[in-house]
Protein backbone atom coordinates (compact mmCIF):
# COMPACT_ATOMS: atom_id res chain seq x y z
CA UNK A 1 0.00 0.00 0.00
CA UNK A 2 1.29 3.44 -0.93
CA UNK A 3 1.29 6.10 1.80
CA UNK A 4 1.58 9.86 1.61
CA UNK A 5 5.12 11.21 1.82
CA UNK A 6 6.38 13.82 4.27
CA UNK A 7 9.82 15.35 3.84
CA UNK A 8 11.74 16.25 6.97
CA UNK A 9 14.60 18.61 7.68
CA UNK A 10 18.05 17.11 8.05
CA UNK A 11 18.11 17.97 11.75
CA UNK A 12 15.41 15.34 12.34
CA UNK A 13 17.95 12.58 11.60
CA UNK A 14 19.48 12.71 15.07
CA UNK A 15 16.17 11.94 16.76
CA UNK A 16 15.15 9.25 14.27
CA UNK A 17 18.49 7.43 14.46
CA UNK A 18 18.43 7.79 18.23
CA UNK A 19 15.10 5.91 18.26
CA UNK A 20 13.02 8.80 19.62
CA UNK A 21 9.42 8.13 18.47
CA UNK A 22 8.22 11.76 18.24
CA UNK A 23 9.00 14.31 15.55
CA UNK A 24 8.33 17.99 16.14
CA UNK A 25 6.31 19.93 13.62
CA UNK A 26 9.17 22.36 12.98
CA UNK A 27 11.20 19.43 11.65
CA UNK A 28 8.80 19.13 8.70
CA UNK A 29 9.93 20.95 5.55
CA UNK A 30 7.56 23.80 4.79
CA UNK A 31 7.65 23.62 0.98
CA UNK A 32 5.26 20.67 0.63
CA UNK A 33 1.56 19.91 0.81
CA UNK A 34 0.72 17.92 3.92
CA UNK A 35 -2.19 15.51 4.28
CA UNK A 36 -5.31 17.32 5.43
CA UNK A 37 -6.46 14.38 7.51
CA UNK A 38 -4.71 12.03 9.91
CA UNK A 39 -2.99 9.18 8.12
CA UNK A 40 -0.08 6.76 8.09
CA UNK A 41 2.78 8.41 6.17
CA UNK A 42 6.29 7.70 4.94
CA UNK A 43 9.06 9.92 6.30
CA UNK A 44 11.93 11.03 4.06
CA UNK A 45 15.12 12.90 4.82
CA UNK A 46 17.09 14.16 1.80
CA UNK A 47 15.10 11.82 -0.44
CA UNK A 48 15.85 8.74 1.65
CA UNK A 49 12.99 6.77 3.27
CA UNK A 50 13.62 6.68 7.02
CA UNK A 51 10.47 5.51 8.78
CA UNK A 52 6.72 4.97 8.73
CA UNK A 53 4.70 7.17 11.06
CA UNK A 54 1.23 8.38 11.97
CA UNK A 55 0.52 11.98 11.04
CA UNK A 56 -2.13 13.92 12.95
CA UNK A 57 -2.46 17.55 11.82
CA UNK A 58 -4.65 18.35 14.85
CA UNK A 59 -2.02 17.32 17.41
CA UNK A 60 1.02 19.14 18.76
CA UNK A 61 2.75 15.76 18.37
CA UNK A 62 1.96 15.72 14.69
CA UNK A 63 4.26 12.78 13.84
CA UNK A 64 4.64 9.58 15.87
CA UNK A 65 6.91 6.92 14.45
CA UNK A 66 5.36 3.46 14.13
CA UNK A 67 8.31 1.64 12.57
CA UNK A 68 11.83 2.43 11.38
CA UNK A 69 11.27 -0.09 8.58
CA UNK A 70 10.01 2.05 5.68
CA UNK A 71 8.37 -1.06 4.18
CA UNK A 72 6.53 -2.16 7.33
CA UNK A 73 2.86 -2.93 6.75
CA UNK A 74 0.70 -1.11 9.30
CA UNK A 75 -2.18 -3.54 9.71
CA UNK A 76 -3.78 -5.99 12.15
CA UNK A 77 -0.74 -8.26 12.03
CA UNK A 78 1.56 -5.37 12.92
CA UNK A 79 -0.53 -4.38 15.95
CA UNK A 80 -0.93 -7.99 17.08
CA UNK A 81 2.82 -8.61 16.84
CA UNK A 82 3.59 -5.64 19.09
CA UNK A 83 1.05 -6.80 21.67
CA UNK A 84 2.32 -10.40 21.50
CA UNK A 85 5.91 -9.32 22.11
CA UNK A 86 4.91 -7.19 25.11
CA UNK A 87 2.86 -10.02 26.61
CA UNK A 88 5.75 -12.50 26.25
CA UNK A 89 8.11 -10.12 28.04
CA UNK A 90 5.69 -9.54 30.94
CA UNK A 91 5.36 -13.30 31.40
CA UNK A 92 9.16 -13.56 31.61
CA UNK A 93 9.30 -10.94 34.39
CA UNK A 94 7.54 -13.23 36.91
CA UNK A 95 5.99 -10.32 38.80
CA UNK A 96 4.26 -12.28 41.62
CA UNK A 97 0.99 -10.52 40.86
CA UNK A 98 -2.05 -10.95 38.65
CA UNK A 99 -2.07 -7.17 38.04
CA UNK A 100 0.54 -5.57 35.82
CA UNK A 101 1.11 -3.29 32.84
CA UNK A 102 0.91 -5.41 29.71
CA UNK A 103 1.70 -2.60 27.27
CA UNK A 104 3.49 0.70 27.92
CA UNK A 105 2.79 2.94 24.95
CA UNK A 106 5.84 4.11 22.96
CA UNK A 107 8.17 1.97 25.08
CA UNK A 108 6.46 -1.11 23.63
CA UNK A 109 6.09 0.29 20.12
CA UNK A 110 2.53 1.63 19.79
CA UNK A 111 2.12 5.33 20.59
CA UNK A 112 -0.77 6.27 22.85
CA UNK A 113 -1.67 2.77 24.08
CA UNK A 114 -1.64 1.68 27.71
CA UNK A 115 -2.89 -1.81 28.63
CA UNK A 116 -3.16 -2.85 32.28
CA UNK A 117 -4.27 -6.29 33.45
CA UNK A 118 -6.22 -6.56 36.70
CA UNK A 119 -6.90 -10.25 37.33
CA UNK A 120 -9.81 -10.99 34.97
CA UNK A 121 -10.16 -7.45 33.57
CA UNK A 122 -8.01 -5.76 30.92
CA UNK A 123 -8.10 -1.96 30.94
CA UNK A 124 -7.13 -0.24 27.69
CA UNK A 125 -6.30 3.47 27.97
CA UNK A 126 -6.20 5.48 24.74
CA UNK A 127 -4.25 8.72 24.33
CA UNK A 128 -3.61 8.95 20.58
CA UNK A 129 -5.78 9.22 17.49
CA UNK A 130 -3.91 6.31 15.90
CA UNK A 131 -4.99 3.92 18.68
CA UNK A 132 -8.49 5.42 18.73
CA UNK A 133 -8.86 4.51 15.05
CA UNK A 134 -7.48 1.01 15.70
CA UNK A 135 -9.28 0.32 18.97
CA UNK A 136 -11.36 -2.61 17.68
CA UNK A 137 -8.22 -4.25 16.30
CA UNK A 138 -6.48 -3.75 19.66
CA UNK A 139 -9.39 -5.20 21.65
CA UNK A 140 -9.72 -8.19 19.30
CA UNK A 141 -6.01 -8.94 19.69
CA UNK A 142 -6.16 -8.65 23.48
CA UNK A 143 -9.12 -11.04 23.70
CA UNK A 144 -7.05 -13.54 21.73
CA UNK A 145 -3.86 -13.04 23.78
CA UNK A 146 -5.73 -13.07 27.12
CA UNK A 147 -8.70 -15.38 26.56
CA UNK A 148 -11.53 -15.21 29.07
CA UNK A 149 -10.67 -11.68 30.24
CA UNK A 150 -13.04 -8.74 30.03
CA UNK A 151 -11.74 -5.74 28.08
CA UNK A 152 -12.57 -2.21 29.22
CA UNK A 153 -11.66 0.89 27.19
CA UNK A 154 -10.99 4.26 28.77
CA UNK A 155 -9.66 7.55 27.45
CA UNK A 156 -7.27 10.09 28.85
CA UNK A 157 -9.59 13.02 28.17
CA UNK A 158 -6.82 15.64 28.20
CA UNK A 159 -4.91 13.73 25.54
CA UNK A 160 -8.08 13.02 23.59
CA UNK A 161 -8.76 16.74 23.33
CA UNK A 162 -5.18 17.45 22.23
CA UNK A 163 -5.42 14.72 19.60
CA UNK A 164 -8.61 16.16 18.15
CA UNK A 165 -10.69 13.08 18.99
CA UNK A 166 -14.43 13.73 18.77
CA UNK A 167 -15.85 13.40 22.33
CA UNK A 168 -19.01 11.77 20.94
CA UNK A 169 -16.90 8.89 19.65
CA UNK A 170 -15.63 8.17 23.17
CA UNK A 171 -18.98 6.91 24.39
CA UNK A 172 -18.79 3.11 24.57
CA UNK A 173 -21.58 0.94 25.91
CA UNK A 174 -20.25 -1.89 28.01
CA UNK A 175 -21.43 -4.63 30.35
CA UNK A 176 -17.97 -5.21 31.79
CA UNK A 177 -17.36 -5.88 35.51
CA UNK A 178 -17.24 -2.72 37.61
CA UNK A 179 -14.71 -4.18 40.04
CA UNK A 180 -12.31 -7.03 40.69
CA UNK A 181 -9.83 -8.22 43.33
CA UNK A 182 -6.13 -8.46 42.52
CA UNK A 183 -3.23 -10.03 44.39
CA UNK A 184 0.25 -8.52 44.72
CA UNK A 185 3.05 -10.12 46.71
CA UNK A 186 0.58 -12.05 48.84
CA UNK A 187 -1.84 -9.20 49.58
CA UNK A 188 -5.25 -8.47 48.06
CA UNK A 189 -6.70 -5.21 46.76
CA UNK A 190 -10.21 -4.38 45.61
CA UNK A 191 -10.26 -2.40 42.35
CA UNK A 192 -13.32 -0.25 41.59
CA UNK A 193 -13.02 0.81 37.95
CA UNK A 194 -15.76 3.44 38.20
CA UNK A 195 -14.03 5.31 41.01
CA UNK A 196 -10.34 4.83 40.31
CA UNK A 197 -7.33 6.98 39.57
CA UNK A 198 -5.26 6.14 36.48
CA UNK A 199 -6.48 2.76 35.20
CA UNK A 200 -7.37 1.39 38.65
CA UNK A 201 -4.21 0.98 40.75
CA UNK A 202 -0.69 2.44 40.94
CA UNK A 203 1.06 -0.53 39.37
CA UNK A 204 4.28 1.47 38.93
CA UNK A 205 4.80 1.43 42.73
CA UNK A 206 4.87 -2.37 43.06
CA UNK A 207 8.61 -2.56 43.85
CA UNK A 208 8.43 0.16 46.50
CA UNK A 209 5.39 -1.41 48.18
CA UNK A 210 7.37 -4.63 48.48
CA UNK A 211 10.54 -2.88 49.69
CA UNK A 212 8.78 -0.92 52.45
CA UNK A 213 8.29 -4.21 54.29
CA UNK A 214 11.98 -4.28 55.23
CA UNK A 215 11.86 -1.04 57.25
CA UNK A 216 8.59 -0.95 59.22
CA UNK A 217 8.81 -3.57 61.99
CA UNK A 218 7.99 -1.87 65.33
CA UNK A 219 8.08 1.53 63.60
CA UNK A 220 5.58 4.37 63.28
CA UNK A 221 4.59 4.89 59.64
CA UNK A 222 2.93 7.82 57.87
CA UNK A 223 1.50 7.11 54.39
CA UNK A 224 0.80 10.46 52.69
CA UNK A 225 -1.45 10.62 49.62
CA UNK A 226 -2.25 7.02 50.48
CA UNK A 227 -4.85 6.40 47.74
CA UNK A 228 -6.13 2.84 48.27
CA UNK A 229 -3.68 2.06 51.06
CA UNK A 230 -0.98 -0.05 49.40
CA UNK A 231 1.90 1.19 51.54
CA UNK A 232 -0.14 1.37 54.75
CA UNK A 233 -1.39 -2.20 54.35
CA UNK A 234 2.11 -3.55 53.68
CA UNK A 235 3.34 -1.69 56.76
CA UNK A 236 0.54 -3.18 58.85
CA UNK A 237 1.15 -6.74 57.68
CA UNK A 238 4.89 -6.46 58.39
CA UNK A 239 4.84 -5.29 61.96
CA UNK A 240 4.53 -1.49 62.12
CA UNK A 241 3.57 -0.29 65.58
CA UNK A 242 1.46 2.62 64.30
CA UNK A 243 0.21 3.43 60.79
CA UNK A 244 -1.46 6.67 59.72
CA UNK A 245 -2.79 6.97 56.15
CA UNK A 246 -3.78 10.40 54.82
CA UNK A 247 -5.56 11.26 51.57
CA UNK A 248 -7.66 14.24 50.45
CA UNK A 249 -10.09 11.99 48.57
CA UNK A 250 -12.92 10.55 50.63
CA UNK A 251 -13.42 7.73 48.13
CA UNK A 252 -9.70 6.88 48.32
CA UNK A 253 -9.93 6.63 52.11
CA UNK A 254 -12.96 4.35 51.78
CA UNK A 255 -11.06 2.21 49.28
CA UNK A 256 -8.15 2.02 51.71
CA UNK A 257 -10.42 0.94 54.55
CA UNK A 258 -11.96 -1.73 52.34
CA UNK A 259 -8.52 -3.05 51.39
CA UNK A 260 -7.45 -2.96 55.03
CA UNK A 261 -10.40 -5.13 55.99
CA UNK A 262 -9.70 -7.44 53.04
CA UNK A 263 -6.22 -8.10 54.46
CA UNK A 264 -7.12 -8.12 58.15
CA UNK A 265 -5.43 -4.77 58.86
CA UNK A 266 -7.66 -3.08 61.40
CA UNK A 267 -5.17 -0.86 63.25
CA UNK A 268 -4.56 1.66 60.44
CA UNK A 269 -5.67 5.23 61.21
CA UNK A 270 -7.39 6.53 58.07
CA UNK A 271 -7.53 10.33 57.82
CA UNK A 272 -9.42 12.22 55.12
CA UNK A 273 -7.39 15.43 54.83
CA UNK A 274 -5.13 17.41 52.55
CA UNK A 275 -1.68 15.88 53.07
CA UNK A 276 0.17 19.20 53.17
CA UNK A 277 -2.30 20.71 55.63
CA UNK A 278 -2.06 17.57 57.78
CA UNK A 279 1.72 17.93 57.94
CA UNK A 280 1.44 21.61 58.82
CA UNK A 281 -1.01 20.89 61.65
CA UNK A 282 0.51 17.80 63.29
CA UNK A 283 3.36 17.76 65.79
CA UNK A 284 3.94 14.01 65.58
CA UNK A 285 7.16 12.50 64.30
CA UNK A 286 7.34 9.22 62.40
CA UNK A 287 10.03 6.61 61.84
CA UNK A 288 8.95 6.04 58.23
CA UNK A 289 7.18 8.50 55.91
CA UNK A 290 5.95 7.68 52.41
CA UNK A 291 5.29 10.77 50.30
CA UNK A 292 3.61 9.93 46.99
CA UNK A 293 1.68 13.00 45.78
CA UNK A 294 -0.27 13.17 42.52
CA UNK A 295 1.36 14.58 39.38
CA UNK A 296 2.16 18.14 40.47
CA UNK A 297 3.67 19.10 37.09
CA UNK A 298 1.20 17.95 34.41
CA UNK A 299 3.05 19.92 31.71
CA UNK A 300 6.05 22.22 31.31
CA UNK A 301 3.95 25.35 31.84
CA UNK A 302 3.19 24.09 35.38
CA UNK A 303 6.83 23.33 36.24
CA UNK A 304 7.58 26.36 38.41
CA UNK A 305 4.39 26.04 40.45
CA UNK A 306 4.74 22.26 40.76
CA UNK A 307 8.38 22.53 41.81
CA UNK A 308 7.39 24.84 44.67
CA UNK A 309 4.74 22.33 45.71
CA UNK A 310 7.22 19.45 45.73
CA UNK A 311 9.52 21.57 47.88
CA UNK A 312 6.73 22.31 50.37
CA UNK A 313 5.72 18.65 50.61
CA UNK A 314 9.26 17.44 51.17
CA UNK A 315 10.13 20.21 53.63
CA UNK A 316 7.11 19.36 55.76
CA UNK A 317 7.76 15.62 55.54
CA UNK A 318 11.40 16.11 56.58
CA UNK A 319 10.22 18.20 59.53
CA UNK A 320 8.32 15.16 60.83
CA UNK A 321 10.96 12.47 60.26
CA UNK A 322 12.28 11.02 63.52
CA UNK A 323 16.06 10.72 64.06
CA UNK A 324 17.41 7.86 61.92
CA UNK A 325 14.01 7.75 60.22
CA UNK A 326 13.31 6.90 56.58
CA UNK A 327 11.66 9.02 53.92
CA UNK A 328 10.43 7.57 50.63
CA UNK A 329 9.78 10.57 48.39
CA UNK A 330 8.15 10.02 44.98
CA UNK A 331 7.28 11.97 41.86
CA UNK A 332 5.28 10.87 38.82
CA UNK A 333 5.85 14.16 36.97
CA UNK A 334 7.64 13.31 33.73
CA UNK A 335 8.58 16.97 33.23
CA UNK A 336 10.78 16.77 36.34
CA UNK A 337 14.09 14.94 36.00
CA UNK A 338 15.57 12.74 38.71
CA UNK A 339 18.42 15.26 39.10
CA UNK A 340 15.92 18.10 39.58
CA UNK A 341 13.84 16.07 42.02
CA UNK A 342 16.90 15.21 44.09
CA UNK A 343 17.82 18.92 44.14
CA UNK A 344 14.37 19.79 45.52
CA UNK A 345 14.75 17.28 48.35
CA UNK A 346 18.28 18.53 49.07
CA UNK A 347 17.03 22.14 49.26
CA UNK A 348 14.19 21.10 51.59
CA UNK A 349 16.61 19.23 53.87
CA UNK A 350 18.94 22.23 53.95
CA UNK A 351 16.02 24.48 54.89
CA UNK A 352 15.22 22.18 57.82
CA UNK A 353 18.91 21.79 58.77
CA UNK A 354 18.70 18.02 58.33
CA UNK A 355 21.08 15.57 56.68
CA UNK A 356 20.24 12.35 54.86
CA UNK A 357 21.79 9.40 53.10
CA UNK A 358 20.26 8.27 49.82
CA UNK A 359 20.38 4.48 49.90
CA UNK A 360 18.15 3.67 46.94
CA UNK A 361 16.57 5.32 43.92
CA UNK A 362 13.88 3.57 41.86
CA UNK A 363 12.18 4.23 38.54
CA UNK A 364 8.78 2.73 37.78
CA UNK A 365 8.31 -1.04 38.12
CA UNK A 366 9.81 -3.29 35.44
CA UNK A 367 6.50 -3.83 33.62
CA UNK A 368 6.66 -0.09 32.78
CA UNK A 369 9.85 -0.26 30.65
CA UNK A 370 11.88 2.82 29.81
CA UNK A 371 12.81 3.10 26.15
CA UNK A 372 16.49 4.02 25.90
CA UNK A 373 16.05 6.67 23.22
CA UNK A 374 12.84 8.03 24.74
CA UNK A 375 13.61 9.71 28.09
CA UNK A 376 9.98 10.81 28.43
CA UNK A 377 9.08 7.19 29.18
CA UNK A 378 10.96 7.42 32.49
CA UNK A 379 8.27 9.52 34.14
CA UNK A 380 8.45 8.07 37.65
CA UNK A 381 11.20 8.51 40.18
CA UNK A 382 11.49 7.68 43.87
CA UNK A 383 14.27 8.37 46.36
CA UNK A 384 14.80 6.45 49.59
CA UNK A 385 16.53 8.51 52.30
CA UNK A 386 17.75 7.81 55.84
CA UNK A 387 18.08 10.63 58.36
CA UNK A 388 21.63 10.98 59.72
CA UNK A 389 23.37 13.29 62.18
CA UNK A 390 27.16 13.02 61.82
Amino acid sequence: MKFARINLRKKSLSGILGRHPWIRHDHILSDQELPRRAAVVDLFVEDKAMARAFFNPASRLSLRILSLDPEQKIDKTFIRSRLDEAARWRAALKLNSNAYRLFHSESDGLPGLIVDLFNDVVVVQVSSLFIHEQIEVVCEALRSILPGRHVRVSYDLNFAEREGIDPVSLTRTTSQPESTIITENGLEYHIDFNDAQKTGFFLDQRDNRNLIRDFVASKSVLDLCSYSGGFAINASKFGASRIVAVDSSESAIEAGKRNGQLNGCNQIEWINADALEFLQDTRDQYDVIILDPPKLIPSLKHKMKGTRKYFQFNQQAIRHIAPSGILLSCSCSGALSLHEFRGIIQAAARKERRDFQIFRSNAQASDHPVRLGFPESEYFKSIWLRSINF
